[in-house]
C-alpha cells in the first residue's frame, strides 16, 4: 500500500508544481474542476448520482469564486455541508 500511496503523492506534487506556474484564475478553475470531479465520483460510489454542473456551482459558491454562467444548485446544496 505504501508504494501506490507514494506514487500518488509524487504525482500530486508534480501537479501542484505545474499549477504554481498558472495564473490565479486558471488555478482556481483547475481546482474547481478537480473538486467537482472528486465529489461527483465519490457520490457515485455511494450510489448517489449528482449533477456535475450543480456540484460545480455549489463548490464555486462555497469557495467564493466568481464563475460566470454557473447554474444555481438544485436540490443538492448539501454536497459540501456534510
Amino acid at each position: 500500500m505504501a508504494g501506490p500511496l507514494a506514487a500518488v503523492c509524487h504525482k500530486q506534487g508534480k501537479h501542484l508544481g505545474k499549477m504554481e506556474a498558472l495564473d490565479f484564475d486558471l488555478r482556481a478553475e483547475a481546482n474547481l474542476m478537480a473538486l467537482t470531479e472528486e465529489v461527483v465520483k465519490s457520490s457515485a460510489i455511494e450510489g448517489e448520482h449528482l449533477n456535475p454542473k450543480e456540484v460545480r456551482s455549489s463548490i464555486a459558491r462555497k469557495l467564493g469564486l466568481d464563475v460566470a454562467a454557473i447554474p444555481e444548485p438544485g436540490r443538492q446544496p448539501r454536497v459540501l455541508s456534510r
